[in-house]
């Protein structure tokens, strides 16, 4: 597997968006303050809500979202002739990733703009091994260990149920693409959550009902998240 480095991901003068108003931000719970970390990843298969729990856990922890799926597609955006946009938009049209060279170069600039100044939440990256092991010697050269990744524990059949019923997908999910990013997520995700589990970065939010409230996973999700840190 090719190796990514921090400086290559850094190098390219490409990659153009807009990184908005930079802001100290306090981690404080529902009761009392909290001491949770800088970066608080989030990973889980396809239909496991790690978009809706983001934007549920973020404002109540003081946490700001960076999506890799929205960096890309701001990418597209402002290149959308470039071979690496042309690239970008196949995979998301067949349900792939984005190639490790092209996905690192993009959001690695954000990232490391971005946890300078806030604590932030990184949604779709790191997605295998080789972007984890960049991911960690970013957090290195920042002097960040503390981080942790809450992952939406979901088996592949209920979470393409949750996809086809219409309301945890993308709005050009079918049956052929979801089966694709299931394999994709199964070869090559979660071996990167087995390794985040052996270096004690992971936390554990169980998912096993098809109609269970997403109120209930979130209260479930904060209650793993604050007794790891009582």
């Amino acid at each position: 597997m090719k190796s990514l480095s921090v400086s290559t991901c850094l190098d390219t003068d490409t990659v153009e968006m807009n990184l908005g108003d930079t802001q100290e931000l306090t981690v404080i719970g529902a009761n009392k303050q909290l001491v949770l970390p800088r970066i608080l990843g989030l990973s889980g298969r396809p239909g496991g809500g790690k978009d809706t729990h983001g934007d549920m856990l973020a404002p109540h922890y003081g946490y700001e979202m960076l999506r890799t799926s929205g960096a890309l597609r701001e990418y597209v955006a402002h290149n959308p002739d470039s071979d690496w946009s042309l690239a970008i938009q196949e995979a998301m049209n067949t349900g792939g990733l984005a190639s490790d060279h092209i996905t690192a170069s993009v959001v690695t600039p954000a990232l490391v703009t971005r946890m300078k100044v806030a604590k932030i939440i990184p949604i779709g990256f790191p997605r295998n091994l080789s972007q984890y092991e960049l991911y960690r010697s970013i957090l290195k050269n920042e002097g960040i260990d503390d981080d942790l990744t809450l992952h939406f524990d979901i088996s592949e059949e209920l979470a393409t149920q949750r996809i086809l019923a219409g309301n945890r997908g993308r709005n050009d999910d079918t049956p052929e693409t979801v089966a694709k990013r299931m394999k994709v997520y199964q070869e090559q995700t979660a071996p990167m959550v087995d390794a985040m589990d052996r270096d004690g970065k992971l936390l554990r939010v169980s998912i096993k009902d098809l109609n269970e409230p997403k109120e209930q996973v979130q209260a479930r999700a904060r209650e793993v998240l604050e007794s790891a840190f009582n």
